[in-house]
């Protein structure tokens, strides 16, 4: 009989509880999973999503730190009933697939970007991996088709750097056990380095 499993994030705004065994586990010791936990090697699990239940505490946005109206979120397509109330109620500036769709990433990226940086010294940004098509970058966690393409992630990169605003950036939800050839980890340095400037000429 499996036991039950309980936790929470590392901030505790989330706790969770998982209802069977795991798919899969193991243990990383690369450099940078020792540098990211501070320890010998960093675990990781796979469950299914059914077994999964989770309780949000929902915490109030500190607003000395970030501000809901200087956020946004690019390339949304699978929104569910919660995370849907949760976008619209927060105060930030959603941009869907369909907003790239009908006005392309570059008008999108600006928008976004002009919401972001007005009244402040630039902006953090954290890209997902699962906002890209899984044609295109098959290890994450939350593969949904329908995704940004190779070209649209770099345009979209290209143009936090020409914005200048760019004050940090965080690469996330990439998963190694799920990748393919490492294209999706290959995918992350090239939008990475776009971001940081490099250029096609």
């Amino acid at each position: 009989m499996a036991k039950s499993l309980m936790g929470e994030c590392e901030c505790r705004a989330t706790t969770y509880r998982v209802a069977d065994e795991f798919l899969y586990a193991a243990n990383c010791h690369c450099s940078r999973c020792r540098a990211g936990t501070g320890t010998a090697f960093k675990s990781f699990a796979g469950i299914e999503r059914e077994k999964l239940f989770g309780k949000p505490h929902h915490r109030q946005i500190d607003h000395s730190a970030i501000e809901a109206d200087h956020t946004a979120a690019r390339g949304l397509r699978s929104v569910d009933d919660i995370e849907r109330l949760n976008v619209r109620g927060a105060g930030v500036h959603p941009f869907t697939m369909r907003d790239i769709d009908e006005r392309g990433m570059r008008t999108v990226m600006q928008e976004a970007i002009h919401a972001v940086s007005s009244g402040t010294a630039g902006f953090h940004l954290s890209f997902d991996l699962d906002a890209v098509d899984p044609d295109e970058a098959p290890g994450v966690g939350t593969p949904v088709h329908g995704g940004i393409t190779y070209r649209e992630a770099h345009l979209a990169m290209e143009i936090v750097n020409d914005s200048g605003l760019m004050t940090s950036l965080e690469m996330v939800e990439l998963n190694p056990v799920l990748d393919i050839a490492n294209r999706t980890a290959i995918l992350g340095v090239e939008l990475l380095m776009s971001a940081l400037g490099k250029r096609i000429l």
